[in-house]
């Protein structure tokens, strides 16, 4: 039969599992938020980093002069398909 000190130590261990299961995602978030903003702190991003964290990582996202590179590189890759 258990004892008591059985019990507390389970009960001690299945706390500590829980911990670490509903803490772990939210210490990734609060690491995540502690480098955008000694990011943001040192002038590595302004206002929204996200945002400008996607455009550097895009050459020239959208941008209307930058399709003729686009085209050129998809018939490339692409040759049997005509591009317009």
């Amino acid at each position: 039969m258990p004892t008591h000190t059985d019990h507390s130590e389970r009960k001690r261990a299945e706390l500590q599992a829980y911990i670490r299961r509903e803490l772990a995602p939210h210490s990734a978030v609060r690491a995540f938020g502690e480098v955008i903003a000694r990011a943001s702190a040192i002038g590595v991003y302004r206002t929204d980093p996200i945002d400008e964290a996607f455009l550097r990582s895009h050459a020239e996202p959208g941008r209307a002069w930058n399709m003729a590179a686009w085209y050129d590189e998809h018939s490339k890759r692409y040759p049997e398909k005509e591009t317009p």
